[in-house]
C-alpha cells in the first residue's frame, strides 16, 4: 500500500510540473526548470512519508491506510524463524488467552476452601475481598527457576501446561504457542544465570538455572524483568549461585484485568557493589522487559503509560507504544558449539536503567492495534523496590 501511495504521488508530480519539458530562460539568464520544481516536490513528499512511517503506529487514519495485517505480517516475516523439525506431541491450533473470569471463579473456590480449612495452597500467597465479601484479587507465590539444559521441547511444554492449568489462568485446552515458542531444539543448553552474571560467554554460559525459566515458570508475568546484557565475567562476585532478580510477589485484580508484580531489585544489586556491573548500571541499558508470556496469551501491542524512577535507554521506546516481538530461537550469543535455546530478538524499545528506588512502571496491553478509543485488554505494572 505504501508503494502504491509513492507511485500516485510521483504521477501527480509529473502532471503538475512536467519535469521532462525543456527549461525556459528568464531575462537574467537563470533556468526556470520544471525539473527543479519536481525535485523539490519529491523531496517534500519523501520527508512527509518518512515521518508517517516512523510515527504511524500512533496515528489511527494512517493505520487504516497501511493496514493492520500488513504491519503485523511484515514484522513476522522479518523476525520469526523457520520451525524446527522436532514438534511437540500436541499442537496449539488456536490463540491462547488469559481468562480473568475463569481465574476469578478458581480464586473464589480457593478462598472458600482456605477460610474453611485455614490452609493455603502452595501457590497462593493471599487474597482480597470487597465490602460485600466478593473475592476481587488473589496473590500467587512466584515459582522458582529451574534448569532446562538437555530437556526436550515436549518436556518443557508439558511443564508449562501443568503450571498454567494449576493456576487456572487460561482455558482447559491451553497449550504453548508453537508459533512463538516452537523454534527451540531438543537437548540444547540454555543461557544460565551464573553464565550471565559471572562467567560470561563460552563453555560455562549455561551454568546455573536457565534464565528463561524465571518467567516461563511464571506465565502470568506478561512482561518480565531481565538483564539487558551479558556481564561477560563479573570481577566483583565470583560465585553467582542462586542469584537472579526473581519476582517477590504477584497479584491479580480480576475486574480490572490488572496484574502487579514486584522485584526486590535494589537488594539484588547490593550483591554486586564494587563491581563493574554495579558501577555502570545507571549508565547503560542493563535491564529490560521481555514479552514471551504476553505473546503466548495473544497480546501484540503494549504501551508504558506511566512510570517513575526509570529511564528508557533508546528512542523510540515502549512509552510511545511498541509491538511485542519476542519468541524463542536457537542463538549463538552463548558461544557454546551448536548454540543455545534463547529469546530473540533484542529488546531495544524495552531496555532501561533505574534512576531511583522505589521505581515503577504501568503498562497497557492490546491484542489489536489501538487508537485513542481502544480499551486495553489487560493492565500490567512492575514495582522495582
Amino acid at each position: 500500500m505504501v508503494i502504491l501511495i509513492i507511485l500516485i504521488l510521483i504521477l501527480i508530480g509529473i502532471i503538475l510540473f512536467n519535469p521532462l519539458a525543456p527549461a525556459q530562460n528568464n531575462i537574467d539568464g537563470r533556468g526556470n526548470s520544471s525539473l527543479l520544481k519536481f525535485s523539490i516536490y519529491c523531496f517534500i513528499c519523501t520527508g512527509v512519508l518518512y515521518y508517517f512511517i516512523l510515527n504511524g503506529n500512533n496515528i489511527d487514519w494512517w493505520q487504516k491506510i497501511v493496514g493492520e495485517n500488513s504491519f503485523e505480517k511484515n514484522v513476522v516475516q522479518e523476525e520469526m524463524p523457520t520451525l524446527t523439525q522436532t514438534q511437540p506431541q500436541q499442537q496449539n491450533t488456536k490463540e491462547n488467552t488469559l481468562d480473568f473470569d475463569r481465574l476469578k471463579e478458581y480464586a473464589t473456590n480457593t478462598v472458600n476452601n482456605i477460610e474453611a480449612t485455614n490452609i493455603f495452597p502452595d501457590n497462593i500467597s493471599g487474597y482480597g475481598k470487597n465490602d460485600s465479601g466478593e473475592v476481587i484479587s488473589i496473590g500467587f507465590r512466584p515459582n522458582s527457576l529451574s534448569d532446562y539444559d538437555g530437556m526436550s521441547k515436549a518436556e518443557i511444554f508439558a511443564k508449562r501446561k501443568k503450571i498454567v492449568d494449576a493456576m487456572n489462568i487460561s482455558t482447559e485446552d491451553y497449550y504453548p504457542s508453537e508459533r512463538i515458542l516452537g523454534s527451540i531444539q531438543d537437548g540444547k543448553p540454555w543461557w544460565g544465570t551464573e553464565g550471565i552474571l559471572c562467567k560470561g560467554q563460552g563453555r560455562h554460559a549455561s551454568d546455573g538455572m536457565s534464565r528463561e525459566s524465571s518467567y516461563f515458570n511464571n506465565p502470568i508475568l506478561l512482561l518480565n524483568l531481565g538483564l539487558g546484557r551479558v556481564m561477560n565475567g563479573n570481577k566483583g562476585k565470583e560465585d553467582c549461585a542462586n542469584l537472579w532478580p526473581e519476582p517477590s510477589y504477584i497479584s491479580v485484580k480480576f475486574a480490572k484485568k490488572y496484574i502487579n508484580v514486584g522485584y526486590a531489585l535494589h537488594e539484588f544489586m547490593k550483591n554486586f557493589e564494587g563491581s563493574a556491573f554495579y558501577d555502570s548500571v545507571n549508565k547503560t541499558d542493563w535491564f529490560e522487559f521481555g514479552s514471551i508470556n504476553a505473546r503466548d496469551f495473544g497480546y501484540k501491542y503494549v504501551r508504558a503509560y506511566e512510570y517513575k524512577g526509570i529511564k528508557f535507554a533508546n528512542e523510540p521506546n515502549v512509552s510511545q507504544g511498541a509491538i511485542l516481538q519476542n519468541y524463542w530461537c536457537v542463538g549463538q550469543s552463548c558461544q557454546i558449539e551448536g548454540g543455545c535455546n534463547n529469546i530473540c530478538p533484542s529488546n531495544d524499545p524495552f531496555t532501561f536503567y533505574v534512576t531511583e528506588y522505589p521505581a515503577y512502571v504501568y503498562f497497557e496491553l492490546y491484542k489489536e492495534i489501538p487508537n485513542e478509543n481502544t480499551k486495553p485488554d489487560a493492565y500490567f505494572s512492575v514495582d522495582l523496590l
